[in-house]
């Protein structure tokens, strides 16, 4: 069930079912699943950036930081540091947010860390001063030592972003069919998905 984290803007909501709008989540989904294998997440050497070319720039690595709790922004793509026009690699959560923003994110965080589970997300870009450009993203977890998350592997999607036609025709002229098999486990998915491959495919 969706379920809504923030105040009244209701900036960030959570997803555990995955029912994504956008076909591209499925893409990276099938991928990390396919990568887990028998264990609960996959390690970040388990991660070939040349498989993600189609997807790089819309990717972002989270480092996970223990006693205490410090999450800090390892890798962002372009697509996502030019549609919020910034640039936060590096940087900690906790020196960017204000504490009702950082609390909330934590929050969709640890449900993946405590879950050991990729989860949905999505809302407004609120916590870059840019209520108006719509997200979703996927949280999916990596894990040195099988048991605990390291690192959250995220991709993200925006309304409006540029790279997104590029992306689906690149995944259907290399013959990627993994989404394919996914749509039967991810309810309502289906007509949407065969949409977008059907108007990329036609363009």
């Amino acid at each position: 069930m969706t379920k809504t984290l923030a105040n009244a803007n209701h900036w960030l909501n959570i997803d555990p079912e995955l029912q994504f709008i956008d076909p591209l989540p499925v893409d990276l989904l099938h991928y990390w699943e396919g990568k887990r294998r028998d264990r609960l997440m996959p390690m970040r050497r388990d991660i070939d950036p040349v498989r993600l070319k189609v997807h790089r720039g819309n990717l972002a690595l989270i480092d996970v930081e223990y006693g205490p709790l410090r999450l800090r922004y390892r890798l962002i793509g372009t697509t996502i540091t030019q549609t919020l026009g910034r640039d936060m690699t590096g940087r900690y959560l906790d020196e960017i947010y204000p504490p009702n923003i950082l609390a909330d994110a934590i929050t969709a965080y640890m449900w993946t860390t405590e879950n050991q589970k990729p989860l949905r997300f999505f809302g407004n870009a609120r916590y870059a001063n840019k209520s108006m450009v719509e997200f979703e993203a996927v949280n999916l977890p990596l894990s040195e030592d099988g048991s605990r998350v390291n690192i959250w592997f995220r991709p993200n999607w925006f309304s409006g972003s540029t790279n997104r036609k590029g992306a689906l025709s690149r995944i259907v002229s290399a013959g990627k069919t993994a989404a394919f098999h996914y749509i039967r486990r991810v309810p309502l998915l289906s007509y949407r998905f065969s949409c977008h491959i059907w108007k990329v495919a036609h363009a």
